[in-house]
């Protein structure tokens, strides 16, 4: 696949997402404040988002298609809320493309970004699309607008309106209120993976797993680790759970992350990366109040969680990047 090609795939699918999008914004609105929005439509200052917004209700209502009043749970009370939420769900959609852009095209640069961290417009700029997308409509309130990817007003209104065309043919059809209750569903939350989340207090972890016996083997572990890709707790690197010669949690990394694993040993706090046969020991996420490790835990020092270090870790497994922040690599003993 080319660039170009993959680029033209993601703003059909963007766009689709920005009508979903308003849909869910309709069906989170109440009809007073829809009014509201019309009654700015004629400005100039008006957001092009609020424009399409009620061009999507005049739609939905001219076709016969209703849509929530939802007066009790009301999200949407301002413009300024109507592109806040348009803008959460494309921003979620663009991290995963431009995650997907980076790995099949091979741009280490771009791999190697922290994808949450970047905005709405950033992440245009790494898929190298600017144009019709975000602008700063200048009135006095300082909105920002969210349009469609390459496509004019009229362009997006001819697309909404078909749209609400082929609703009320299926609906015609079908004649299944249902239908149309589903197609109302609100839109897919895309969320980046991440590892799992791990108490603040390393206590609390330790007393919990120090005493807990493996699935297994139904043992208490001699080296006891947490995967911090599911959570399972298990045995590391012991013969007591091998199979086929390889120990269990080379088994679990191949079972739970396609080769590569991070486990947390629970007696000393310190990371082991799982890489095919590979193993590594990295540092610890859990650190005193004077942001210092406690190896082994000899000190005996309360330990907490450093949401930095566990966010590089989360970063490294997401990048597949291990080998540039662990050199020393060791392999699995094979039974």
């Amino acid at each position: 696949m080319e660039k170009d090609i993959y680029v033209r795939l993601v703003q059909k699918l963007y766009n689709v997402l920005y009508v979903q999008l308003l849909l869910n914004v309709a069906c989170n609105v109440s009809l007073k404040c829809l009014k509201k929005f019309k009654q700015r439509t004629a400005d100039a200052s008006c957001p092009i988002v609020v424009k399409l917004l009620c061009h999507l209700t005049d739609c939905l209502q001219t076709y016969g298609l209703h849509f929530s009043d939802n007066t009790e749970h009301n999200n949407i009370s301002s413009t300024s809320d109507v592109t806040d939420f348009m803008r959460k769900g494309l921003t979620e959609f663009l991290s995963l493309v431009v995650l997907l852009y980076a790995h099949i095209f091979q741009l280490s640069d771009l791999i190697e970004q922290n994808y949450a961290a970047l905005s709405h417009n950033e992440l245009l700029k790494e898929l190298h699309v600017t144009a019709k997308v975000e602008m700063n409509i200048g009135n006095e309130n300082g909105e920002v607008d969210i349009m469609p990817m390459n496509w004019s007003v009229e362009e997006a209104k001819l697309f909404i309106g078909r749209w609400c065309q082929s609703v009320e043919t299926l609906h015609q059809i079908v004649d299944n209120e249902n239908v149309e209750k589903k197609l109302y569903t609100p839109a897919i939350r895309w969320h980046a993976p991440s590892l799992i989340s791990l108490p603040n207090d390393y206590d609390s972890l330790f007393q919990y797993y120090h005493k807990k016996l493996c699935e297994s083997c139904k043992q208490k572990p001699k080296t006891p680790v947490l995967c911090l890709l599911c959570g399972k707790f298990l045995c590391y690197n012991v013969d007591c759970c091998s199979r086929s010669m390889y120990a269990e949690h080379i088994w679990h990394s191949l079972e739970c992350g396609n080769g590569t694993a991070l486990y947390l040993n629970i007696d000393t706090s310190l990371i082991s990366i799982a890489k095919g046969l590979r193993n590594a020991t990295w540092i610890s996420v859990y650190l005193d109040k004077h942001g210092e490790e406690d190896k082994n835990l000899k000190r005996g020092k309360p330990l907490y969680l450093n949401e930095e270090r566990y966010s590089l870790l989360n970063q490294m497994w997401i990048t597949n990047s291990f080998d540039q922040f662990s050199r020393q690599w060791n392999f699995q003993r094979i039974n």
